[in-house]
Formats: structure tokens, C-alpha cells, sequence
């Protein structure tokens, strides 16, 4: 599956990571991704995931790191491939917001 490091589009001069990889954990090893998880409060790592109709297209999904019990939240990556090349991350939950709130601040080792 390709996977693009997500960043919002306020922050300039850098440059998000972009790669393939094979594996949830491949995926979860990358250092970027793994800080996530070692922050404050990190609960999981869901998917929101987007279907196409026709089963060949490639399909986009966003990997979600969530915290406070899944109350807070923030994207983490866009992963695009095809159904067989995304099933590997069907061990993820399915991400829903849980409340009406915003993002949690970016962790401080992000940049």
C-alpha cells in the first residue's frame, strides 16, 4: 500500500513522508507513525476508511491515532490501495468520533 504522512496544510517547509509498505507492522514502525503512540493519553490507531464501487479501484483510507479514550483524535497518514493490498489493516477498528470535538494538539516530537 502507498502511505502519505498527513500533515495540515498550515504547516510549511516540510516535506511529508511517502512510501510503500507491506504491513501493519511495517506501517506502525515507521518513526513517525510510532510517535503517535508514545504520546499522553494515545488509546489506538483506527482507520476511517473510503470505499470505491468497483473492487479494482484503489481505495483511500486514513489511519487515525486516537486519545482520551477516543474523545481526541488526529490523522496520522493517508494509506491508497487496493482492497487485497489494504487487508492487512483490517485488524484496525473502524474510526468514529466519539464527541464533538477538535483534534488534539500535534505530539511535540511530530516535527
Amino acid at each position: 500500500m502507498f502511505v502519505r504522512q498527513y500533515r495540515p496544510t498550515f504547516f510549511e517547509g516540510f516535506e511529508n513522508w511517502e512510501g510503500q509498505v507491506n504491513s501493519w507492522p511495517e506501517l506502525v514502525a515507521l518513526k513517525w507513525v510510532e510517535n503517535f503512540a508514545t504520546q499522553p493519553k494515545f488509546h489506538r490507531f483506527s482507520l476511517h476508511r473510503h470505499y470505491y464501487d468497483e473492487p479494482d479501484e484503489k481505495n483511500w483510507h486514513h489511519l487515525m491515532a486516537e486519545y482520551n479514550e477516543g474523545r481526541e483524535w488526529w490523522i496520522v497518514a493517508n494509506l491508497i490501495g487496493t482492497d487485497s493490498e489494504l487487508e492487512a489493516l483490517r485488524i484496525l477498528p473502524e474510526w468514529e468520533p466519539k464527541e464533538e470535538v477538535m483534534p488534539v494538539p500535534l505530539p511535540p516530537n511530530y516535527l
